[in-house]
């Protein structure tokens, strides 16, 4: 499971507590993933691809 979160002003603050959140339920097997982007919002869907794709496919 991958998080992405826009830091500048962005949904960083609830990313990271969702985040929080999943690696607490201590599901077995899942891994995730926490990616804190310095960007707003608004200039994310790029830089998500960006550092998914290699994540997805290495």
């Amino acid at each position: 499971m991958l998080y992405f979160g826009a830091m500048k002003g962005g949904n960083g603050p609830d990313v990271e507590m969702a985040y929080a959140y999943m690696q607490n339920r201590k599901y077995e097997g899942l891994n995730i993933t926490l990616i804190k982007q310095d960007v707003t919002h608004d200039h994310s869907a790029d830089q998500t691809f960006k550092d998914a794709l290699p994540l997805l496919f290495p």
